[in-house]
This record gives C-alpha cells, structure tokens and sequence, in this order.
C-alpha cells in the first residue's frame, strides 16, 4: 500500500509514501531512494541508444519489451490482463458518462 505524488514543477521532485518503508502516515520520502532497490540496472545505466530515444529511456525500453515479447524471447512486462485491467475501467467509466452516471461493472477479462 502507497501513495505517490508527482512533481509539479522543474526543480521539484517525486514523493512516495509507502506503508513498508514509512511508520508515519505523513513521512513522505523522494521517490530516488527507492531506486537501487527497484529500479533494474539498465534504468539506472541506460545505453546510449535509450538516451538519445527521449523521455529518459522510456520509449526505447517499451519498445525493446515490446520486440522481447514478439520475438519469444521473455513474456510482456504486463500482460494481457494486468493490461485489462488498467484499460477497461477507464473505457467502461466512458460509457457510464454516456448513459449518464448509470453503474457499469467492469468485466474480468479472465472469465471470457
């Protein structure tokens, strides 16, 4: 259980408070200090091919996961229905906005 808050602001930085790592609900700490222990080490060290793809790797990591996964090589980082799951409510919430407010349950793309 967590909490992050994003910076608004160049300058600013990332907040997190994790239920783990903080006793108290109102100690929030900068989002780097997690970054040894989560972040693989080619985030860390991006290859310059990563740099130059912009946003900090990120478009180059996506597509390198992408082309991983096509090509047999390692399962998707998020897969079908973690993706699912991340999609539907948003597109279901839609729908509801259409039909005025009216609840929708959102499907289980596992029982299908």
């Amino acid at each position: 259980k967590g909490a992050y808050e994003s910076k608004r602001r160049p300058g600013e930085g990332n907040w997190v408070w994790l239920e783990d790592y903080c006793d108290d609900p109102n100690q929030w700490v900068p989002l780097e200090q997690f970054e040894d222990e989560f972040l693989p080490a080619i985030w860390r060290n991006p290859p310059p091919e990563a740099l130059q793809a912009g946003h900090g790797g990120g478009d180059y990591f996506e597509v390198m996961d992408f082309v991983d996964a096509v090509q047999g090589r390692k399962p998707p980082a998020i897969d079908i229905h973690a993706a699912m799951d991340m999609t539907l409510p948003g597109l279901i919430s839609q729908e509801s906005i259409r039909r005025g407010g009216e609840w929708l349950a959102v499907p289980d793309s596992r029982v299908w």
